[in-house]
C-alpha cells in the first residue's frame, strides 16, 4: 500500500460518505411525498447505514486493504442485527409496503385480523385503528400485511345480519311485528332492498328469530352495534324474553 493508493482511498471513502449523506436528503424528500414523515426518514436512514458501508468497502479497497475481515465482521453483525431487529425491520418494511400497494388509507372503514374500526394512522412499525367500541388497536404492519384485509370504502351497501333467541311462551308473530315497525323507522337503513325478518330456527327450547338489513357502508360498523341494542330494547319493553 502506497501514500497515493492511501490518499485515493481516503478521497473516494470522504465523497462516497457525502453521496451517502446526499443520497439519503434525495431518498427522505422523495419518500415524504408517498408516505408519513416518521416512515420516510426510518426507511431513508438504513439506505443512508447500507450507503455509508459500501462507502467504506470501496475506500478500504482503493487504498489496498484486505477487506475480507471487514466485509465477514459485517456480514456477522448483520446477522446479529438482522435476529435481534427482525420483527422491527419487517414492520417497517411492511408499513412502507403497505404505502406502496395502498391497500387502506387512512379514515378507510376496515376489518382487519378479526380488528373493525376506522383506521386513524399508518405509522413506521403499526396500524392504529380505533374500533366501533372507542378503543383504539395498535396492529403490527407485518401482521396487516399478512392478514385479510377487508375494506369498505368504495362498498356501496353492507348487509346487517342478526339472530335472536326468544322462549316459547312469547308470541312470535308479535315479535315479528315489533321488530318490523322497528326497522321501518330507522332512518339509516335502506328501503331497498327491503329488511326481512323472519323463522330461522325452531328447537324445544327457543325459536330463533333471523334479521337482515341493509345499510349503507360508510355507517354499516358505527351503527351495527347501536341497531342491536335497539331491537334488543324493543322487545324488552314488549316483555320479549330473550335468551
Amino acid at each position: 500500500m502506497s501514500w497515493i493508493e492511501l490518499g485515493t482511498g481516503l478521497v473516494v471513502l470522504i465523497v462516497g460518505l457525502i453521496l451517502s449523506k446526499w443520497l439519503q436528503r434525495v431518498m427522505r424528500n422523495q419518500l415524504r411525498k408517498r408516505m408519513p414523515e416518521g416512515m420516510a426518514n426510518n426507511t431513508a436512514r438504513l439506505g443512508y447505514y447500507a450507503l455509508v458501508f459500501m462507502a467504506l468497502i470501496s475506500g478500504f479497497m482503493t487504498a489496498g486493504l484486505d477487506v475480507s475481515g471487514l466485509m465477514v465482521a459485517g456480514g456477522m453483525v448483520g446477522v446479529a442485527v438482522g435476529f435481534a431487529s427482525k420483527t422491527t425491520v419487517s414492520n417497517l418494511i411492511s408499513g412502507l409496503f403497505l404505502y406502496l400497494s395502498r391497500p387502506i388509507y387512512i379514515g378507510d372503514p376496515v376489518e382487519i385480523g378479526g380488528v373493525a374500526g376506522v383506521v386513524q394512522d399508518i405509522a413506521p412499525f403499526a396500524t392504529r385503528i380505533e374500533t366501533w367500541d372507542g378503543s383504539v388497536a395498535n396492529i403490527p404492519n407485518d401482521k396487516v400485511f399478512s392478514s385479510v384485509i377487508k375494506n369498505y370504502r368504495d362498498v356501496a351497501k353492507t348487509k346487517m345480519k342478526y339472530n335472536i333467541k326468544i322462549k316459547h311462551t312469547n308470541n312470535p308473530d308479535k315479535a315479528i311485528e315489533a321488530i318490523r315497525n322497528l326497522l321501518k323507522i330507522e332512518h339509516f337503513l335502506l328501503k331497498k332492498p327491503e329488511a326481512a325478518v323472519y323463522f330461522s330456527r325452531i328447537t324445544k327450547d327457543y325459536l330463533q328469530l333471523s334479521i337482515r338489513a341493509w345499510s349503507s357502508a360508510s355507517k354499516d360498523y358505527p351503527l351495527k352495534q347501536e341497531l342491536l341494542k335497539r331491537i334488543t330494547k324493543e322487545l324488552k319493553k314488549n316483555k320479549f324474553k330473550l335468551l
